[in-house]
């Protein structure tokens, strides 16, 4: 039997896009979508999720029309859906279920639930409420059918949680064959227990390819199957990512982060970093580029960590107050830790003097 497991979708929520980018091409929709379509092509036997299908009763309606619409499609196709709510959407689940006789949502009252999937019994919890701080294991049942599948949403870090807190080696301890989890947002795979992941990146944050999760119960074996939505990634460029000395700024973003685009769309967050004589250049493009429609890719954000080039025999050649500092560092040890310190406040003098110049 196969079953095509994810979690997290958080359908409805708005992504922190640029104006240009489109919500519905790139965000959780086509990411629903997606699934949708490879749950039918792949012709599975049904289709788990974890937990938080819709982001919240803020984002109810769209959230709701657009799980609604992808379930229409998996009930014309015979494909059952087993499901259980997360900390976002644990009093949205009955409704989104409602009319769709293969949807089976899991432990609504917070209390242990089966269902029966040819040979496989599906068990699940979900939150009774937005917060949850104890283990959801408590209670859990001391016999189930050798060929178990849990599905979970929990955090896995266990101690103290306000979202179902449960220890790894809980989890081990029950009889259940393998475990689909939800609530971390990052993939994470061991024998016992898997995390799909969010099937996308949420915000700049969450970085790294995502993907959907084919589960072989005949050997209780996993697949990993890319999704390649949108991925999010954190570049750094340094002046020796330049071509030559004088190429543009945003030329160099444009080809680095153009060869780094490997999803239908990549968001980045650039850092600008390193000591080079074009900080200015660099500052510069780092309040225009967010702004800029790029092909494949868009920059979520551009930071400016760049430092100037220290030329300290120059500097102290000069009239300003950087230049008095600049003579005093020339007599020290740069070995020394009061060095260390004169260079960062000849830095931020630096910084203070080219301010006011600009």
């Amino acid at each position: 039997m196969k079953l095509l497991c994810t979690a997290d979708l958080h359908l409805g929520r708005s992504m922190p896009f640029p104006e240009y980018v489109s919500q519905d091409a790139h965000g959780p929709s086509r990411a629903w979508r997606l699934i949708c379509d490879l749950a039918v092509e792949e012709g599975v036997d049904g289709l788990l999720i974890a937990g938080d299908a819709i982001d919240s009763e803020k984002s109810y309606v769209e959230g709701m029309a657009i799980f609604r619409q992808g379930l229409r499609k998996l009930q014309a196709a015979g494909i059952p859906v087993i499901l259980t709510a997360g900390n976002h959407d644990w009093n949205l689940l009955a409704e989104a279920a409602m009319g769709f006789p293969g949807v089976v949502p899991l432990g609504l009252s917070g209390r242990w639930e089966t269902h029966s999937l040819g040979d496989v019994t599906i068990i699940g919890w979900s939150f009774p409420g937005r917060h949850h701080r104890e283990s959801p294991l408590v209670g859990f049942p001391e016999t189930l059918p050798a060929r178990a599948v849990g599905l979970l949403h929990c955090d896995l870090a266990g101690g103290e949680s306000l979202y179902a807190p449960v220890g790894r080696g809980e989890l081990e301890a029950v009889p259940v064959a393998k475990w689909v989890l939800g609530h971390m947002h990052s993939p994470m795979d061991t024998d016992r227990f898997f995390y799909p992941g969010s099937p996308l990146g949420l915000n700049a944050g969450e970085t790294g390819p995502r993907s959907v999760v084919m589960l072989d119960t005949e050997g209780m074996t996993c697949r990993r199957i890319p999704l390649a939505v949108l991925e999010w990634k954190l570049v750094s460029i340094t002046e020796d990512d330049l071509l030559d000395p004088g190429e543009r700024i945003a030329s160099a973003v444009e080809r680095v982060l153009g060869a780094e685009s490997e999803s239908e769309l990549t968001g980045f967050r650039v850092l600008f970093q390193g000591r080079t004589a074009r900080s200015r250049d660099f500052r510069n493009a780092a309040a225009v580029l967010d702004n800029t429609d790029f092909p494949g890719f868009f920059i979520q954000q551009a930071i400016d960590e760049t430092k100037p080039l220290l030329d300290i025999e120059a500097l102290a050649k000069g009239k300003k107050m950087s230049s008095l500092l600049a003579v005093e560092l020339l007599a020290m040890d740069s070995g020394s830790e009061d060095y260390s310190v004169g260079i960062e406040l000849l830095e931020e003098l630096l910084e203070r003097e080219q301010g006011l110049e600009d």
